[in-house]
């Protein structure tokens, strides 16, 4: 193969990952919303969120603005459901820069909560972006007193990943897939829980 050949496969391989990026079928590649959208005490976010973890919307508007990671506001209505403390006073303890391991030990959440069933696939494997915390659950499962390294990512997508099965009906697995592609789930949210 002389060099122009070669050159002009590195442009359609270059134009054919481009094109896989932004058309995959299945992912949702959506602007990202506004804090100040997302979250405004009439938006679709707010009226969900309210309503599925039973709060009222100005809490959730409140947190949505004073948290830095919107899907925080998640973790912070979901700890609040099984823990019983205000969802303010949970958004208090992150945004003094407590990590949501540190805070649901002080909550005394224990971590083997936040996961959703994956069936079959917690046997074969989940999605790269689930391994690390499946495999911390697996390690726990044979070993009660391993404590979970999970980090702010993984509390994150488990808490979205349960919310998301819980109110969708979609199986677990096809929502692991989806986010492991790149969606976010404030667009997964958006556009399947009514």
């Amino acid at each position: 193969m002389d060099n122009t050949s070669g050159k002009q496969l590195n442009r359609y391989v270059l134009i054919l990952a481009i094109f896989l990026l932004f058309y995959l079928p299945g992912v949702s590649h959506a602007q990202q919303i506004e804090k100040d959208t997302l979250w405004s005490s009439s938006s679709q976010m707010t009226y969900l969120m309210s309503r599925k973890y039973g709060v009222e919307k100005n809490v959730v508007t409140i947190l949505g603005k004073m948290l830095e990671n919107d899907d925080d506001v998640s973790v912070c209505l979901y700890l609040y459901t099984k823990s019983s403390i205000h969802p303010q006073d949970i958004m208090g303890l992150k945004r003094k820069g407590m990590a949501w391991k540190q805070i649901m030990k002080s909550l005394k959440f224990d971590a083997d909560k936040l996961f959703t069933e994956a069936g079959i696939y917690e046997i074969f494997g989940v999605p790269q972006k689930f391994k690390h915390s499946y495999g911390e659950l697996k390690k726990w499962q044979k070993d009660p007193s391993h404590e979970m390294n999970l980090t702010d990512d993984d509390v994150r997508d488990l808490v979205q990943l349960g919310f998301l099965v819980r109110n969708s009906g979609i199986p677990p697995i096809n929502i692991m897939r989806e986010r492991n592609a790149g969606a976010s789930w404030t667009n997964m949210i958006l556009n399947r829980v009514k």
